[in-house]
């Protein structure tokens, strides 16, 4: 499996590099894209990868579970809770829902990295 790369930047180096390919995109210059996963700080990161998120990711590996609402079940939590936080795993790229299926509308989680490689800027 895929091994996510979590990149920790100060915001001042982000800005850096907006800037930079501000100015290439505005003299219509090539600028290459840059696709991840970036935060500020570490806090940052922490704030997000929660302790229930990453039980989450645990349980989606451990117990391929067919539904977000199977998933619930595993973890002892409320539905719209687990939901609310699959649906920002799949923004950060950790998780897929495959499309539903038949009449339920059933949506499968599916774990795209099984492993983090975080990278720090100084």
């Amino acid at each position: 499996m895929k091994v996510k790369k979590i990149q920790i930047k100060p915001l001042e180096e982000s800005l850096k590099d907006f800037a930079s390919a501000y100015r290439k995109a505005s003299q219509r210059k090539f600028v290459q894209k840059k696709g991840g996963v970036f935060f500020a700080s570490i806090g940052a990161v922490r704030r997000v990868l929660t302790d229930n998120r990453l039980h989450l990711l645990k349980v989606i590996k451990q117990k391929k579970p067919a539904s977000l609402y199977e998933l619930a079940k595993l973890t002892h939590r409320d539905l719209k809770n687990v939901t609310q936080d699959v649906n920002f795993l799949e923004d950060l790229g950790l998780v897929d829902l495959e499309k539903p299926t038949g009449t339920r509308h059933q949506r499968r989680p599916i774990l795209l990295s099984d492993r983090f490689s975080v990278e720090f800027a100084i």
